[in-house]
């Protein structure tokens, strides 16, 4: 097996629950706790099954190699938060806050799949050369059994998946998402999307 490589069949251990939930302690956020573990749990299956030794390794873009994949997940996460409550108080929405917590957690749930370390760096990987952003999160999140709304957000949270979201919550974290990669990249989500 080479360096950096972990083995697909590779059992969940409670110190790889520990590790994710260290790096996302938004996850204390979650009333619904069952959601919360089968949030870990799919960081975990998706990071086991990835070439990363860490997920604090992981970029969020290979654009932006000082960013990373976990900074940008707290980013959305605690920024969804915000503007759903904002957007509760403000305008009475009914935003369904677990459900916009487990989205934003989840959005870019494949980066690890879609990206491989390299010497020196990243690059696409396989998954990320084939598969359009955020279908992979969305396929394993299905065969882990989370619910059809929250699979269908995490599938349309990017312009790349060409499907609206059917939720408030989608567009909550699709604004805070894309605020990041513009603000970052100082070019719009169509610019960027185009060229990926």
């Amino acid at each position: 097996m080479q360096a950096g490589k972990k083995s697909k069949e590779a059992t969940v251990s409670a110190e790889d629950r520990k590790r994710v939930q260290a790096l996302f302690p938004e996850l204390k956020e979650f009333k619904d706790r069952h959601l919360a573990q089968q949030v870990v749990d799919l960081w975990v299956r998706l990071w086991r099954e990835s070439g990363w030794d860490d997920l604090e390794d992981v970029p969020y873009l290979v654009e932006t190699p000082g960013i990373t994949l976990v900074a940008h997940i707290r980013f959305v996460a605690r920024g969804s938060l915000l503007l759903g409550d904002l957007c509760a108080e403000m305008l009475g929405w009914s935003v369904d806050r677990d459900l916009l917590l487990a989205t934003a957690l989840l959005h870019d749930v494949s980066k690890p799949k879609e990206y491989e370390p390299v010497k020196g760096g990243c690059r696409k990987s396989e998954v990320g050369k084939k598969i359009t952003h955020g279908v992979y999160g969305a396929a394993i999140a299905m065969q882990q059994g989370l619910s059809l709304d929250l699979v269908h957000l995490i599938h349309s949270h990017t312009p790349m998946a060409h499907v609206e979201p059917k939720r408030v919550e989608g567009w909550i974290v699709r604004a805070v998402d894309t605020a990041m990669i513009e603000g970052l990249l100082g070019k719009s989500i169509g610019q960027y999307v185009k060229n990926y």
